[in-house]
């Protein structure tokens, strides 16, 4: 949930006004898309910040996707995790994603 939120909020300052976002987590798609009560939810005060977020003028789509569909952003995430980065940028796609990237275009 903070990663999407953090994702909304650079999308936002780079200017992104149409997006799309794809999460392997089902349960986070629900809630976000209104499907599931938050009121008791342990991240509620991050969902709120998500949901004032898509608010916002302009067009966010959250959809779900497949865990395995989804390897760009689990490579990243580990690579994150093992470096100790709470929040990371890059201007263009580490090494180590950029044969999973070539595999998503080819959709295999």
């Amino acid at each position: 949930m903070l990663a999407i939120r953090n994702g909304l909020e650079l999308a936002w300052s780079l200017g992104c006004r149409h997006l799309v976002c794809e999460c392997d987590a089902l349960e986070v798609v629900e809630v976000l898309n209104g499907i599931t009560n938050v009121d008791f939810h342990p991240l509620a005060r991050v969902v709120l910040q998500v949901k004032n977020l898509l608010c916002r003028e302009w067009v966010v789509t959250i959809l779900h996707i497949y865990r395995d569909a989804n390897s760009v952003a689990d490579s990243l995430a580990k690579l994150g995790a093992r470096n100790g980065w709470p929040w990371h940028y890059w201007e263009s796609p580490p090494a180590v994603v950029r044969d999973l990237l070539s595999m998503d275009l080819a959709c295999i």
